[in-house]
């Protein structure tokens, strides 16, 4: 099967490197074989005109054909050029992925982890999680735990585990801006931080990037503009878990009736959940091979 493919894709490499010098042939071969013909054959003029035509004819056919196999050529070629560039793309994504979601999940799930937000989500069923919207979550979710995700955030804790994850993380958060008091008279020096201030910097600038940076990197892959298999065995699994923390953050967005946000995002996560579904379902462990998606070598 290698041998017969490399043979083809040396032929068109022949035909496609040699199209001038083709024509020039053909051209020669359809002045000198008339000539050729009334001199060999004795022919006369009605005779040779007649020979004349009929290798008019055979060429202009020829030349159809080599038309025909040309633009084959050409759109192959295309086609081959179209996915190089998807895998080079998916490829450009995966170091996106490293430096902009991978680096904001990490502090998003250090704040989420110490005030048991994390533990919430945990008691949802994650087969359930399709839609991410505000219906949805209210079939899925307890009302008590909805408004608890919500008290939480509020609360003295949740601004504590945002200064921690800050000076672990660098966040960028100036504690200095969020200051609404200083105590320096008394014997221990404290200071009153404002919760709603820290809290809001944190959702605005730390999960609110991270949800459009899990739109933007989906966006390519849901309009294949790049190929997901490429991708989709190094950074499916933290992508399901990033989108499954985050779902209390993006249903209340996507009210009933109202405009849906986050849908690539969306679409791509249930796509890659059914796909992890199917491999665990149907792969054992014993007979699973490395799949490292489409590669440019497969590309004919």
């Amino acid at each position: 099967m290698k041998k017969s493919s490399n043979a083809s894709n040396s032929i068109k490499c022949i035909i496609t490197g040699s199209r001038f010098l083709i024509t020039i042939l053909i051209v020669m071969a359809m002045i000198i074989l008339p000539i050729a013909y009334h001199f060999i054959f004795n022919a006369s003029l009605i005779n040779t005109s007649a020979f004349l035509q009929i290798v008019t004819n055979i060429f202009l056919v020829s030349g159809v054909v080599v038309a025909v196999w040309q633009y084959y050529i050409s759109s192959s070629a295309a086609r081959n050029n179209a996915k190089t560039v998807q895998i080079q793309k998916a490829i450009d994504l995966s170091l996106y992925y490293k430096n902009n979601i991978i680096s904001l999940a990490q502090p998003i799930r250090y704040v989420y982890d110490a005030t048991h937000l994390t533990d919430v989500v945990r008691e949802l069923n994650k087969n359930e999680m399709v839609n991410f919207d505000m219906d949805e979550l209210k079939t899925i979710a307890t009302d008590a735990n909805i408004d608890k995700t919500e008290q939480i955030k509020q609360q003295d804790i949740f601004a504590k585990a945002v200064m921690e994850a800050n000076n672990i993380y660098s966040l960028g958060l100036n504690v200095e801006n969020y200051i609404t008091q200083k105590d320096t008279d008394s014997k221990n020096r404290t200071i009153t931080i404002s919760v709603n201030g820290v809290v809001e910097y944190f959702m605005r600038h730390i999960v609110l990037e991270e949800m459009n940076d899990l739109e933007y990197f989906a966006m390519n892959f849901t309009h294949k503009t790049a190929d997901e298999s490429v991708v989709f065995s190094s950074l499916h699994q933290t992508y399901i878990e990033m989108m499954q923390l985050l779902y209390f953050d993006i249903s209340p967005i996507n009210q009933s009736g109202g405009m849906k946000y986050y849908t690539n995002a969306i679409g791509l996560y249930t796509r890659w959940r059914q796909k992890q579904q199917e491999e665990r379902g149907h792969i054992s462990d014993a007979s699973r091979k490395e799949n490292y998606g489409s590669t440019v070598n497969e590309i004919k």
